[in-house]
């Protein structure tokens, strides 16, 4: 009998791709791509064990590098072909490409995640997020029994705000949650034998924002909160008012980015809209609200209606920063910059007064 030996290296090919309903639509080419960047990572991997951190980014993250050219070669077809192939894979959340210099791409490569497994961890991240959402809401229960829920700026030079833009909204994204409060009771201004005095009253206030500060750490950086302190001359109320618009204006911008179908399931979109992932978003949100500060106190003309104002003003700003984002750091072919830059437009012009 003859022996046969297989020698050489082979490329594995994972079972999940093959045989999930999840990848029915992943073509032969794609899944032959994908476990050629899969076993490319490998060794950025063995080389990150052995001292070399070439292929790892700041956030210690492995990625490789693989040329549509090269990977035409490997797979026996062209690198047009190639880069329809690498969008199937981003499309269906197995790799993200981010952009290296003018000429290169650092690929992130991600495990194929089975429908069950999805299920269950989608499952485990809600009740992680609930389970934050949890801390400080009996405090925060007793002392919105004592703070007016009446929105006005008192001292910013604006309309009052209404009831109707005053509610929380909520927007689940990753550790993203800022949810509403209960509907509760106004505290007359008028003295009264069962009323708190002004020690007390302010003991209040800066228990609620420490509070409110505690409730939202996990997602805005302390720089971003101590700009809206400022904004909100320290009062709960108006600094209350604030976070709901940031996220309020986030939501809808990510909303109207998921409408399309191309970004819906995305990694691209989904790490462009997240505070924890896009540095963009924090950097300038911090400075749309030192200038909205600036105009509401000290700016040469009034603001007509300050809620309106400070919505567009940071919903524009949010918007801008996705679309900065996206195009810095992926690749997107011409149609996609053209409906990133539709879907992040809004056009609201921001609304002044003569003073």
């Amino acid at each position: 009998m003859t022996k046969t030996n297989v020698e050489g290296t082979f490329t594995k090919v994972s079972d999940t791709l093959i045989e999930d309903e999840k990848y029915k639509d992943l073509s032969g080419l794609s899944i032959l791509l994908y476990s050629l960047y899969a076993r490319r990572l490998t060794c950025s991997i063995n080389s990150a064990k052995n001292g070399n951190k070439d292929f790892v980014d700041e956030k210690g993250n492995p990625y490789i590098i693989f040329t549509n050219e090269e990977a035409a070669e490997k797979v026996r077809t062209t690198s047009r072909t190639v880069s329809k192939l690498r969008k199937e894979l981003v499309n269906h959340g197995l790799i993200s490409v981010k952009r290296l210099g003018l000429k290169h791409y650092k690929i992130y490569v991600h495990e194929p995640q089975a429908s069950v497994q999805k299920k269950a961890q989608s499952t485990d991240k809600g009740n992680s997020v609930n389970d934050s959402n949890n801390v400080n809401e009996d405090l925060v229960g007793i002392i919105d029994q004592y703070v007016s829920e009446d929105n006005s700026f008192t001292g910013m030079k604006n309309n009052p705000i209404s009831e109707k833009d005053s509610k929380i909204y909520i927007y689940n994204n990753s550790n993203e949650t800022y949810e509403s409060d209960p509907s509760l009771q106004k505290v007359s201004n008028q003295p009264s034998p069962s009323s708190i005095d002004s020690k007390v009253d302010y003991n209040v206030n800066k228990t609620a924002m420490l509070a409110l500060k505690n409730r939202i750490s996990n997602v805005l950086t302390p720089s971003v909160w101590g700009r809206v302190e400022v904004l909100a001359q320290g009062d709960y109320k108006q600094a209350k008012f604030i976070v709901n618009t940031i996220f309020k204006a986030k939501s809808q911008v990510t909303n109207k980015l998921l409408s399309s179908s191309n970004w819906l399931y995305n990694p691209a979109s989904q790490e462009a809209t997240r505070f924890e992932t896009n540095n963009l978003l924090i950097k300038g949100l911090e400075s749309a609200l030192i200038r909205m500060t600036e105009i509401i106190y000290k700016g040469q003309e009034k603001v007509r209606n300050t809620e309106s104002f400070m919505y567009s003003y940071i919903r524009n700003n949010i918007a801008n920063s996705i679309k900065t984002y996206l195009s810095d750091n992926f690749e997107l072919a011409q149609d996609q910059l053209i409906e990133v830059n539709s879907l992040t437009s809004f056009g609201t012009r921001l609304q002044y007064a003569v003073a």
